[in-house]
């Protein structure tokens, strides 16, 4: 989700973050750290987990796969 919501700010993004000031440049080398941060994680879960969610909504958009997570419990392949 905060991957997501990182992304939507990219395009939206604040009134402050699209200036040319310290703080938004501040702002928007933050966001970049964090969603870069998110896509290359290590551990299981945050890393590897994430990046196979990614693929699956990718591949099959975001209603099929939660709906084929309710009914089987596991990501489609």
């Amino acid at each position: 989700m905060a991957h997501k919501w990182l992304e939507w700010q990219s395009f939206t993004g604040d009134d402050y973050m699209k200036g040319t000031s310290e703080k938004a440049q501040f702002l928007r080398n933050l966001k970049e750290f964090m969603k870069d941060g998110i896509e290359r994680r290590y551990s299981e879960a945050y890393g590897h987990g994430f990046r196979e969610a990614k693929w699956a909504v990718e591949r099959y958009g975001l209603i099929y796969t939660l709906k084929h997570i309710a009914r089987k419990g596991k990501l489609p392949e």
